[in-house]
């Protein structure tokens, strides 16, 4: 039978699913939304940055350019191997630091390259913060930072950090409570630049200190000239100082980077970049690896519903895209 047979929660006919509200702009969204448009359905995208990709994102200035997000991203499940293999045809990844228990891939020529991709014709609205969800009987408003309104859509979809998507339904208190169980770590990143340096360098793992990761990204394939290094913190030093100003916390992570690395040049730049909610400690844990209520329609989507890191967020996406397309196919 068609979707405008089944019922909602008072019992009333539901018309089909024509047009969806998708809020984030990552992995978990922009793989949920294009299957979704594959579909027939039409689907608004909206994120408060100022491009696509979430984690997946890219810093370019002058002196550089830096993967602050995701440094690289593992590849275990046969599904999402698969999906790497046809981003690899397509120009937009290659295999970086594989070995033979898994395999790891880097965006070309940079890994923000993976969501613009994925937006492919997308109507994607950035630079707006939904605020609020009002569901009325046509459907679901949103309203965001500016109290400006945003819809009708016949479903939302939401693949924000777990506390954000805390905070947008608090109208449906048995779910808000699944996602507030739900705890996120914050990472800070340092991003350095020099004028010169070596052809060649390694990935470092400090034994001691903030930094957990020191990535030499120039030495990443298709990548511009011009020596940039990311370093990633622990989470549990940025939990700790996870409300002081960034910038200030600069010296620090400064020195921590000279004495893994070894350079005492002065940088050309340094900058230092806060994510709040950078990997998933606990998850939700749901078996289907996100969560669809049909009567009102409202789905969440991320990495945190059943695992962590971008394979998951892949997985939750691709998951909720399809349940939403049988719905309109059965």
């Amino acid at each position: 039978m068609p979707d405008a047979t089944r019922p909602n929660a008072s019992g009333a006919l539901l018309e089909p699913i024509r047009t969806v509200a998708v809020v984030g702009a990552g992995m978990a969204g922009l793989s949920c939304a294009g299957l979704l448009e594959e579909a027939g359905i039409a689907v608004t995208v909206f994120d408060k940055s100022r491009g696509p990709s979430g984690r997946l994102s890219t810093r370019r200035r002058a002196a550089g350019q830096w993967d602050h997000g995701a440094p690289y991203f593992e590849a275990r499940n046969a599904a999402f191997r698969a999906q790497c293999r046809a981003w690899e045809a397509a120009g937009l990844v290659v295999e970086w630091g594989s070995d033979d228990t898994v395999e790891r891939w880097v965006g070309v020529p940079r890994m923000s390259a993976i969501g613009r991709h994925l937006v492919g014709g997308l109507a994607l609205e950035t630079g707006i913060r939904v605020a609020s969800l009002v569901r009325q009987n046509a459907g679901w408003q949103l309203i965001d930072s500016e109290k400006r309104s945003h819809g009708l859509f016949d479903a939302v979809v939401l693949a924000i950090p777990a506390p954000q998507a805390a905070e947008l339904v608090s109208a449906f208190p048995a779910v808000q409570a699944e996602v507030a169980a739900v705890t996120m770590l914050p990472v800070h990143t340092l991003l350095v630049a020099f004028e010169e340096g070596p052809a060649q360098a390694a990935v470092l793992r400090p034994s001691s200190g903030p930094l957990k990761i020191v990535v030499p990204n120039w030495t990443k394939p298709e990548r511009p000239s011009g020596t940039c290094w990311v370093a990633h913190t622990h989470s549990t030093w940025s939990r700790a100082r996870l409300e002081t100003d960034p910038e200030a916390l600069q010296p620090m992570l400064l020195d921590a980077f000279q004495q893994a690395t070894g350079i005492t040049t002065t940088p050309q730049r340094t900058m230092v970049h806060r994510w709040r909610y950078a990997h998933t400690d606990a998850s939700a844990g749901w078996p289907e690896g996100h969560r669809w209520d049909p009567a009102t329609r409202l789905g969440l989507t991320g990495d945190w519903c059943a695992g962590r890191g971008v394979e998951a967020a892949w997985q939750s996406g691709t998951a909720l895209a399809n349940r939403i397309r049988a719905l309109r196919e059965a």
